[in-house]
């Protein structure tokens, strides 16, 4: 029986490493500033667009249960998440050329090397995708470390031209906050629970 051998180029849909956030164990907040800011290579477009997603984003978070409020960028010195949006590449039109070509010969590949009668078979394709770079830096009220995160997101911009691309990033983007918030959430929820158990040890030896 012949192998087949399949050989993808591609790049995941989402990229973001589970790093978590390094909270102060005391720590008590109440209302939680998104802070985005964004460097000179990144287009007014996708600027925009994400001012856009954040601010939705926000008002959506509200009007649900959590552990803290969310605002828009009261303060980005005082109980504030910084998110830096460092570049944004989109698919060019010729990336989608050169990528229909590269995956129309790789594709075929196998027909060839099947009438070849191959001992295996050899096939590859490339979808390009959007990406966004980010770098993420809790205030020093929140965090002991003047640590700075680094994530990146992405979506397929194949086939897609520069519009909806920019329509379909904004929604990346918004899947991105949302992990980026339950991480934060999840470790400040975790610190809360330590401390009342260290507070209930406490008393417990005290009486």
């Amino acid at each position: 029986m012949k192998k087949i051998i399949g050989i993808f180029i591609f790049v995941s849909l989402v990229s973001c490493v589970t790093t978590k956030y390094d909270l102060k164990t005391d720590l008590k907040i109440e209302t939680l500033s998104i802070c985005v800011n964004y460097s000179d290579l990144v287009p007014n477009n996708i600027r925009y667009r994400f001012d856009e997603i954040a601010y939705n984003f926000v008002n959506e978070y509200n009007k649900t249960q959590h552990e803290f409020k969310l605002s828009l960028c009261d303060d980005s010195t005082n109980s504030a998440l910084n998110i830096y949006i460092r570049n944004t590449i989109l698919v060019t039109t010729g990336r989608q050329i050169y990528s229909t070509i590269v995956s129309v010969c790789g594709l075929s590949l196998p027909f060839i090397m099947i009438a070849a009668e191959c001992p295996f078979i050899v096939l590859f394709y490339t979808f390009p995708n959007d990406v966004t770079y980010v770098s993420l830096k809790l205030t020093p009220d929140l965090s002991p470390f003047n640590k700075v995160y680094y994530r990146h997101f992405e979506n397929s911009g194949y086939l897609r031209n520069q519009k909806k691309q920019i329509f379909k990033h904004g929604i990346e983007f918004n899947r991105f906050l949302n992990k980026e918030l339950e991480k934060i959430e999840k470790q400040y929820r975790h610190n809360k629970e330590v401390e009342m158990l260290h507070n209930i040890s406490t008393k417990s030896k005290q009486n």
